[in-house]
């Protein structure tokens, strides 16, 4: 899940894919990965 705090925004702008609970779905993080996220599958890939 996102880590750290920066990475769980909230507010106007909502959450993104990975938090770890459910989100309205209506806001523009909703349907994007933090840029937390995105490091970790990337280096996760890059080992593979």
């Amino acid at each position: 899940h996102d880590y750290p705090s920066e990475c769980r925004p909230g507010g106007q702008q909502g959450n993104y894919i990975m938090f770890a609970s459910a989100t309205s779905g209506d806001r523009p993080n909703n349907s994007r990965f933090s840029a937390c996220s995105v490091g970790n599958i990337s280096a996760v890939l890059d080992a593979v």
